[in-house]
């Protein structure tokens, strides 16, 4: 399915622990939804599309859909992902997904000291797959973890446009 045309709202810190979203912002194309379908049928989540960006002739989109929570939602959410981007001529679609580690939800506050006040990171799991593009999805992984992204699945397409980037490629 194709993301509807609706646009959402991109609400701060909705699905990343910090980061500047005004920067953020100006790297939105389109904002929608996506059916996850399969067992999530009827289920959907937000969808920020990437303005394309161009290198020597190759080009890339990043997809990113959130709020998903468990493993078995963002494998669903990238398999969306990358049906929505079907239609699209893509030689790779490089994907990677961060969610809170099960068994990690609400449940008794640990009582703290005073002086303890240091931020404690949320334990994740994550997976990425690069798709044949050597390195690609693991690059996207460690974006996402830079940026302590939670909850999300990030698809990048990429269209070859017959050179070689090297580690440049990274840098989109």
């Amino acid at each position: 399915p194709r993301p509807s045309g609706s646009f959402l709202p991109l609400r701060p810190n909705l699905f990343t622990s910090g980061g500047d979203m005004a920067d953020a912002e100006r790297h939105v194309h389109s904002r929608g939804s996506l059916a996850l379908g399969g067992r999530f049928a009827g289920k959907t989540v937000r969808l920020l599309r990437s303005r394309p960006v161009t290198d020597r002739g190759s080009v890339f989109v990043a997809h990113l859909a959130f709020p998903v929570s468990t493993e078995a939602e963002a494998n669903a959410a990238v398999s969306a992902l990358k049906r929505a981007c079907a239609g699209d001529v893509v030689d790779h679609a490089m994907s990677a997904w961060r969610v809170p580690k099960r068994g990690t939800g609400k449940g008794s506050p640990e009582k703290k000291k005073p002086a303890e006040k240091k931020k404690k990171k949320t334990p994740v799991e994550t997976s990425f797959d690069d798709d044949g593009e050597p390195r690609g999805g693991a690059s996207i992984r460690a974006e996402l973890n830079k940026l302590d992204a939670v909850g999300v699945a990030c698809v990048v397409t990429r269209a070859y446009g017959g050179v070689n980037l090297g580690k440049k490629r990274f840098e989109h």
